[in-house]
């Protein structure tokens, strides 16, 4: 953990959960992820800017616990979304978020960063 390095934001959500308190910031390279689902393919995601973290997602991160980071923001999707906990839609849902996980891990780089708000 680099301590003395710090980020500042002015607002926003971890971008793992969507959590307001944001205390991590990790740099990424560039992301892009299509999703397709059956036959379509649904609008994908490009950033290349440094992915929120909050206090308990930094921890499933730092942790390296990829499988724990995944049920937790699945989980946050649906119920925000106010899905059905059906098998079916619990899968689509952690198809998507996996994809978009798996850009973050190959992207991710160096340490995380402390934030502050400014």
């Amino acid at each position: 953990m680099n301590a003395t390095a710090t980020a500042t934001i002015k607002d926003g959500v971890c971008d793992f959960c969507t959590d307001p308190n944001i205390v991590w910031s990790y740099g990424c390279g560039p992301v892009a992820v299509m999703l397709q689902m059956d036959d379509e393919v649904l609008p994908g995601i490009s950033t290349d800017e440094p992915w929120a973290a909050c206090p308990t997602c930094a921890a499933l991160i730092e942790a390296d616990d990829r499988a724990g980071l995944l049920t937790r923001c699945a989980d946050i999707m649906r119920l925000h979304h106010g899905l059905a906990d059906r098998a079916d839609i619990n899968h689509v849902i952690r198809l998507s978020v996996q994809a978009l996980h798996d850009g973050f891990w190959m992207a991710k780089r160096g340490p995380r960063t402390a934030v502050r708000r400014g």
